[in-house]
């Protein structure tokens, strides 16, 4: 495979520098839809490229494929035991800013993107979806939905009144829902410690009256037997997922596996 054609990693930053992104695509001058990517809790963007699988399949599949270091993550510096409610909370609130960079790049095309989030990024592509109205598609995985109401007032407090002042308590806003809800596919394992099966249930029944006429952008996917982890078919789900519900690019801008 020539450099031409192989994947490319490229590094920006954000706010002044405050904020590092990595992107994952290949031939540069090629428009292509973009990606976002909400890492876990002790990862960083690093891993579109060295532990999630679908990065790398999604971005030879022609798309631009994003991640950025969450607060106390990877390259940004932050207190040890930073409480994952205030990192979720955080990570959404820097979301808008990065979907407007990645819009307003030369080679990406479109009025949206696609998000994926697990575990703690699970709960930051929950809380986003509040925020982002240019989400079309979104995966989220071993994790379930959350509502403003549950954290701190300490915790909001240190965020302001900006991202989360219009923001709803637990599901997007009706009028996007109405008009184009986003293809929402969400998985959770039965047995999850930390995440609630209730909770997803509950909000997938929520969204359900919105998607009568589109059934298939929503799915709930419960695992059952499985703690804190996907199946060996999860990578593959995803990327099947994002292909079907935001616009797979033509096959002459993939690269060979």
């Amino acid at each position: 495979m020539t450099d031409e054609y192989s994947l490319r990693a490229e590094k920006v930053f954000l706010e002044d520098g405050s904020i590092p992104v990595l992107l994952l695509h290949g031939e540069p001058k090629t428009p292509r839809k973009a990606v976002l990517v909400l890492h876990g809790r002790s990862h960083s963007k690093e891993y579109i490229r060295t532990g999630y699988r679908y990065g790398a399949a999604l971005a030879r599949r022609g798309y631009l494929v994003a991640s950025f270091d969450s607060y106390a993550h990877g390259e940004r510096p932050g207190p040890e035991g930073a409480s994952w409610h205030e990192i979720a909370l955080r990570t959404a609130g820097e979301v808008p800013r990065i979907v407007d960079y990645l819009l307003a790049r030369e080679d990406v095309f479109g009025d949206g993107i696609a998000l994926i989030g697990g575990s703690m990024g699970g709960v930051g592509a929950y809380l986003s979806l509040l925020l982002e109205p240019r989400i079309r598609a979104a995966v989220i995985y071993m994790s379930s939905p959350v509502k403003l109401g549950q954290f701190s007032a300490e915790i909001m407090g240190r965020l302001g009144d900006r991202a989360f002042a219009k923001a709803e308590d637990y599901l997007p806003p009706a009028e996007l829902l109405e008009a184009a809800p986003p293809a929402i596919l969400m998985q959770i394992g039965g047995q999850d410690p930390g995440f609630s099966v209730a909770s997803a249930r509950q909000y997938a029944g929520m969204l359900a009256p919105f998607y009568a006429k589109c059934p298939e952008k929503l799915r709930l996917q419960v695992d059952e037997g499985l703690g804190h982890e996907t199946t060996p078919e999860m990578p593959a789900q995803i990327v099947e997922w994002i292909e079907t519900f935001f616009s797979s690019p033509p096959a002459d801008r993939r690269i060979a596996e």
